[in-house]
């Protein structure tokens, strides 16, 4: 297995300090990261998970349910506008 196909972790940083939280597993190999205009949530890609995106709350810094995305997302934008369900 090349080492870009294996899953790993995201290690959130708390930005006003500087120094790292506990490293989070938000799914299988996460490739890219946008975050909300609010700058509440970062969501993550995770390519070999098979089309999720895993938010991760930045306050709390714990993810949330990872949401379907299509096959191999490998790229994410965000945008400003409301979310629905």
């Amino acid at each position: 297995t090349a080492e870009s196909d294996m899953p790993g972790p995201m290690t959130p940083i708390q930005t006003a300090t500087g120094r790292p939280r506990k490293p989070l597993k938000p799914d299988n190999n996460p490739q890219a990261i946008a975050i909300s205009p609010d700058g509440r949530i970062a969501y993550v890609a995770n390519w070999q998970s098979w089309g999720t995106v895993t938010p991760v709350n930045l306050v709390t810094g714990a993810p949330e349910k990872p949401i379907k995305a299509g096959n191999h997302p490998i790229a994410i934008t965000v945008g400003p506008g409301e979310l629905s369900e």
